[in-house]
This record gives C-alpha cells, sequence and structure tokens, in this order.
C-alpha cells in the first residue's frame, strides 16, 4: 500500500505514519518544503504542486494551528480546511488514488444530551465545523476518481499532546488547579461537567487503516468505547497521578454534551478497543 499522507508531521500524523510504516506501508508525507528526504512537494497554501507518483491511497490530517482562534484566525482555517483540501483532492486524483480519506471532527455535531449517529443533523457553527462539514461534501465531488470515508474524531488524545481537553486535565491535576464542573440543569446536586466519548489515538490510527482498505463510503464517528464526563476524567487522572483533584462549580449550565454513538465504527471496523482508563495510562507512561 502506497500512501499520500498530508498532516503527517502533525499529532495524529505522526502516530499514523508510525503505524502504517510498521505494517509495511510506504508513507510518502505530503509537505510544503522541497527539501524533505522522501516526501512529495506540495504547499497547500499555494497553487505549487509537484507531480506525484502512483499511489493507492490519500489521507488527509492537516490541521490548521490557528482553529481555536476566533475571529482572527478563521481566515487560516478556512485556508487548509477547503482550499488546501481542494489541492489535496487533485493531488490524490493526480496520483491516481483509489481511496481518499479525510479527518472530519465530532464537533460538526451540534451540543446536546443525547448520543449522536451519522444520520443525526450536522449542522454545528462556527468557522471550524462549518469548514470541516464543506470538506465533507466537497471530497463527494471527486467521486469519479476515488472512494472517500470521513472520519469525524472526538476528543482525541495521546502521548505527546497539548492544549486539547485531555491534556489540559491532565496537567491541571497534577498542578493543583481547579477543574470548573458546569452542571447540566440549574441546580444540580452533584455536576459532572461537560462530558464526550474521548478517542485514544491507538483507535484513532487503527481506524485509518482499516478504512483504508474498505469499501466504506461517506462519515462515521470514530471515538472512545465509553462516554466521560470531565469529572470523572479528573478523577481517574487523580487516581493515576496519586493527586486527588480540585473541583469548582459553574452557577450557570452547560448548553449540552459531544457523545458519539459508534455502533457504525463497530461495525465497520471492530473499533474502538481502548477504553478510556487504559488509553490514559498509556497515555501518562508514553509521555514520562
Amino acid at each position: 500500500m502506497r500512501a499520500l499522507v498530508f498532516g503527517a508531521t502533525g499529532f495524529l500524523g505522526r502516530f499514523f505514519v508510525s503505524a502504517a510504516t510498521a505494517q509495511g506501508w510506504e508513507v510518502t508525507p505530503v509537505v510544503r518544503g522541497a527539501d524533505v528526504p522522501g516526501s512529495f512537494w506540495c504547499d497547500l497554501d499555494h497553487d505549487r504542486v509537484a507531480n506525484p507518483e502512483p499511489h493507492d491511497v490519500a489521507v488527509f490530517l492537516a490541521q490548521s494551528p490557528r482553529y481555536a482562534e476566533f475571529p482572527e484566525g478563521a481566515a487560516a482555517v478556512l485556508q487548509t480546511n477547503v482550499s488546501g483540501l481542494a489541492r489535496a483532492l487533485e493531488v490524490a486524483r493526480a496520483a491516481g488514488v483509489s481511496r481518499f480519506l479525510y479527518a472530519s471532527s465530532g464537533s460538526v455535531y451540534p451540543v446536546g444530551f443525547e448520543p449522536v449517529t451519522e444520520n443525526d443533523a450536522a449542522d454545528a457553527g462556527g468557522p471550524y465545523a462549518r469548514s470541516k462539514r464543506f470538506g465533507e461534501g466537497l471530497i463527494e465531488d471527486w467521486a469519479p476518481w476515488f472512494s472517500s470515508a470521513s472520519l469525524r474524531f472526538f476528543a482525541l488524545y495521546g502521548p505527546g499532546q497539548e492544549g486539547k481537553l485531555v491534556p489540559n486535565l491532565i496537567r491541571r491535576v497534577r498542578n493543583g488547579e481547579s477543574v470548573v464542573l458546569a452542571p447540566a440543569v440549574e441546580g444540580e446536586a452533584s455536576p459532572q461537567g461537560f462530558t464526550t466519548t474521548p478517542c485514544h489515538v491507538d483507535d484513532a490510527t487503527s481506524a485509518l487503516l482499516a478504512l483504508a482498505e474498505s469499501s466504506f463510503s461517506g462519515p462515521i464517528n470514530v471515538a472512545g468505547p465509553e462516554a466521560c464526563s470531565i469529572r470523572s476524567i479528573a478523577e481517574a487522572v487523580g487516581a493515576a497521578v496519586g493527586r486527588a483533584p480540585r473541583f469548582d462549580f459553574s452557577p450557570d449550565p452547560r448548553p449540552g454534551d459531544l457523545i458519539a454513538n459508534v455502533d457504525l465504527l463497530q461495525q465497520v471496523t471492530g473499533l474502538p478497543k481502548v477504553d478510556f482508563r487504559t488509553g490514559l495510562d498509556r497515555t501518562l507512561e508514553r509521555s514520562s
């Protein structure tokens, strides 16, 4: 299997390249500079593209580092998620791939208190979510040249990650900083805080590998096997590092949670397999 990987140096990209290589794949990272050995040069920000050699699959994992900056970073997000994706699709077509995998996000769903399936409305607002939704539709226009799947990742976490939900909670518990819990309804006696289905990077890479060789097309939730609240994550971290978490409570109810139904993922790939406590242990072990 020969794979073009856009975003190969990012958090998920590094794990995916390592896992794919270990399975005997020939991986070609797609980079913006022309001086990286073994890579293919493609500047996603401009119309400068080298001629690619034939490949079997393309994997788009590129992420703007300004995804959380609104409104200042909105243009950069759209540059990567829309025009950058369009250029990647053309590179993939020129390389003759038969399969294209797109890293979307669970944030395309609006928050709520029920698990979401792929048939639920994906109409969340904000430039990041809107651009991911647009990207899912955009890749469908290349259907005459290759099949595709959009992986909606939920709360991805793992060793070496920074600035996201799980590493932020690990840092706060370790440093003795308080963790704020918002109630589901006003006056809730024991708030659990925002709840989601964190996906360990090992399951994420396994999903990419499995879907690359699958005939499945369309969006698919990629998440962990259990719903975890902010409270339960902080308490698991505290037990693992030997420091009880401190909690503060917000008086304002949260608008909802973001919990994935993973029935389709289980049906297509047999995943997920990494429960949160196991994933947390792996994260802490490999990060130490």
